[in-house]
């Protein structure tokens, strides 16, 4: 939003813009091509996804690296298909195998 509102000539935008951007040459897309295509929106642009935890490796060992949570930020109206807003039921989750046992306990004659 703040991208959209000063544009590229304020120099407090470009510190914030060269601080979160890592790769540079993504600071003139930013400007030219992402704040013009969300210009007009008046609700939220993006959508923020929990993904799983990465695979355990030799970094698992530091507690900061066990506990991290891991997300992907979509751009709505991006060319890429949306992400699923719901992950498809496990049915092995623990939480499911519980109902379906109570589920069956409800349904079983009583003697």
């Amino acid at each position: 939003m703040e991208a959209i509102r000063r544009g590229d000539q304020d120099p407090w935008m470009m510190e914030i813009a060269d601080f979160w951007l890592k790769e540079k040459q993504l600071i003139p897309k930013l400007f030219k091509v992402l704040a013009p295509r969300y210009l007009e929106y008046d609700e939220s642009f993006t959508q923020m996804f929990l993904i799983p935890a990465p695979q355990p490796t030799s970094l698992s060992n530091y507690p900061l690296m066990r506990d991290t949570k891991m997300v992907v930020l979509e751009l709505k109206g991006n060319v890429y298909p949306p992400l699923p807003l719901k992950s498809p039921p496990n049915p092995h989750s623990i939480h499911n195998v519980l109902l379906r046992a109570a589920q069956k306990d409800l349904t079983m004659p009583k003697e």
